[in-house]
């Protein structure tokens, strides 16, 4: 009689420690899920007021007509200085890391684009990353699997086309046979409105 009793005292005492043991360890998780959606918040603003500063200096260049600004005082591609009416953003996670880039490109449409210079934001120095910069006959694309195709020109005869990815805020070149050319649908905005 005593060791059922004592059995059932143990038990009671386990199941009351195993309840207390996952109460509190929930109450960990929502902590860690409420302070990562603040961190994720408090990045997005970041990452938002870079942006943002990048593509005000476009549209004043634009308004302009780059008479008092230079693509190249923001580090840009010079084609900005005399690209068509269809010069568009868009912000897309292209490596997946939660990060969206900063997609700068002349857009007809969402499949027909020529990107001229793409921005990550680093996360650990706070800073605007330029990832690629393009320029006349150097342009880029991105594919469904988030490798980045720079296609280029040297003369008629003479062209390249090279896939990198991005790791640690910079690309990184990856075999011919690693990508294909299955182009990704990129939303694309106007710059100019």
């Amino acid at each position: 009689m005593k060791k059922g009793i004592i059995i059932t005292s143990v038990l009671a005492v386990v199941t009351a420690l195993t309840v207390a043991a996952v109460k509190l360890h929930e109450a960990y998780f929502v902590a860690d899920v409420i302070s990562d959606e603040a961190y994720q918040d408090e990045l997005s603003a970041e990452v938002r007021k870079e942006y943002e500063g990048l593509l005000t200096f476009l549209q004043d260049g634009f308004k302009d007509h780059w008479e008092e600004f230079d693509p190249s005082d923001r580090d840009l591609s010079d084609v900005w200085g005399y690209c068509s009416e269809y010069v568009s953003y868009s912000e897309h996670d292209i490596d997946g890391n939660g990060i969206p880039e900063l997609i700068l490109a002349d857009s007809f449409d969402d499949w027909n684009y020529l990107i001229y210079d793409i921005f990550t934001f680093n996360e650990e120095s706070g800073t605007l990353v330029h990832l690629a910069k393009g320029g006349e006959r150097d342009t880029f694309q991105v594919n469904g699997d988030g490798v980045i195709i720079e296609s280029g020109s040297n003369s008629a005869y003479d062209s390249f086309q090279r896939g990198f990815i991005i790791e640690d805020c910079r690309l990184t070149e990856i075999r011919g046979d690693a990508w294909n050319d299955d182009m990704l649908k990129i939303d694309f905005k106007r710059i100019q409105e």
